[in-house]
């Protein structure tokens, strides 16, 4: 964050300077004008990074703990597990077994397709119980609500 914070004073100072050296030459309100687009287009400039940025950040899974429920695919109760990502998010789901006519996707399909809101990187993280873990994300209940 603070790299694009230094980039933002970097780029608004460029266009800056790009504008003092035209000052001699242009009437001061159109001089004003400009430099007040400037700041305002490197401001937003900013914004939009800084959010990408920590949306990034927020889809990067950290931890995934089982809360109460049974792995077991023919155990008719909520799988409730919790998953906390590197911005602080903490999502609760509960997996239940798709009725006969549910049109949510598996658990197992969203984690491994929906990487742009749940990211889980195996090559970098590590299981305490791999089997467990392998048994949740390729599970094929879905989710019915999530807090």
């Amino acid at each position: 964050e603070h790299l694009l914070g230094v980039s933002a004073m970097a780029t608004g100072s460029g266009l800056g300077m790009a504008l003092l050296g035209i000052a001699p030459f242009t009437p001061p309100n159109p001089f004003m004008v400009g430099l007040f687009l400037a700041v305002i287009q490197v401001r937003l400039a900013h914004i939009w990074m800084t959010r990408q940025m920590r949306a990034q950040v927020r889809r990067h899974v950290t931890e995934l703990v089982q809360v109460e429920g049974s792995l077991h695919p023919d155990s008719g109760e909520a799988l409730v597990v919790r998953v906390t990502s590197d911005g602080g998010l903490t999502r609760t789901l509960h997996l239940v077994a798709a009725g006969g006519g549910e049109k949510k996707p598996p658990f197992a399909e969203v984690a491994s397709q929906a990487t742009t809101f749940v990211f889980f990187d195996r090559g970098l993280g590590k299981s305490d119980v791999p089997e467990a873990l392998l048994a949740v994300l390729a599970s094929e209940r879905v989710i019915q609500k999530e807090e």
